[in-house]
């Protein structure tokens, strides 16, 4: 039996599923205008198919966050993020017509070309809530070193680790990222549980460093990157939707 919490919702639930009964997977799309739409991007749409991600030194998740606190027993405090973002990439859905539950295991996939530093760089992605006062409130993240971005198959992917997405991150499959070239990366979500209530908005934030609880990559902490949200190579975020 597995007991979960729904955060916006105060609600304690329990299961014998997982996935819980009735999810289905919702895709959202980066567009242009760092927005997040159900709809792929056209190969007519205007305006640049692709936004700069430049690694912020200073932008992390706080000294309380879920890996500060992991050992300490401290409480955990996430504050407002409004401010952070802005030194990060954000993408916003227009506000949710009616409530949307997110429970489970969200998976993130970016085209992203390196631009400087990317060699042996990393990539954070953060699910956000953003109310309709505009306080925006973490929910869940993902990161990935990029130089272990190869993926292998189901059967190298055990049932004692389960990945979502099946990584052996081995020495012989690690890589550098190359620059210059597009690639795709996928990045897995820690599981969650939220309400997003109607006129609430969902926010998929992208950073290329987490100061706060991980070493910077590279060590010098300098490192550029589009995030390319075109028709061709879409980036997108794909949630599971409860009821």
């Amino acid at each position: 039996m597995l007991h979960y919490y729904t955060l916006n919702e105060g609600t304690w639930r329990a299961t014998t599923r997982w996935p819980v009964t009735g999810t289905r997977t919702e895709r959202l799309y980066l567009a242009d205008g760092n927005a997040l739409t159900r709809q792929r991007p056209s190969a007519t749409a205007a305006g640049p198919d692709a936004d700069l991600l430049r690694l912020s030194p200073t932008a992390g998740t706080g000294p309380s966050d879920r890996w500060n606190t992991n050992l300490s027993g401290a409480p955990v405090s996430y504050p407002d993020r409004a401010a952070v973002d802005r030194e990060l990439l954000s993408y916003d859905s227009p506000p949710v017509r009616q409530d949307t539950r997110v429970t489970g295991l969200g998976r993130v996939t970016l085209d992203v070309t390196g631009i400087s530093g990317a060699s042996d760089g990393a990539l954070h992605v953060y699910l956000e809530h953003v109310a309709p006062d505009g306080r925006v409130t973490y929910l869940t993240e993902g990161q990935l070193a990029l130089a272990d971005r190869a993926t292998t198959s189901r059967r190298e992917n055990p049932d004692w680790r389960r990945l979502r997405t099946a990584r052996g991150y081995t020495s012989t499959d690690a890589a550098p990222f190359p620059q210059g070239r597009p690639r795709q990366v996928t990045l897995d979500l820690q599981p969650t549980s939220v309400l997003f209530r109607a006129g609430d908005r969902i926010r998929l934030t992208v950073a290329a460093a987490n100061p706060d609880s991980f070493e910077l990559r590279p060590a010098d902490g300098r490192a550029a990157y589009t995030i390319g949200h075109g028709a061709v190579r879409p980036s997108f975020v794909e949630l599971p939707v409860v009821g």
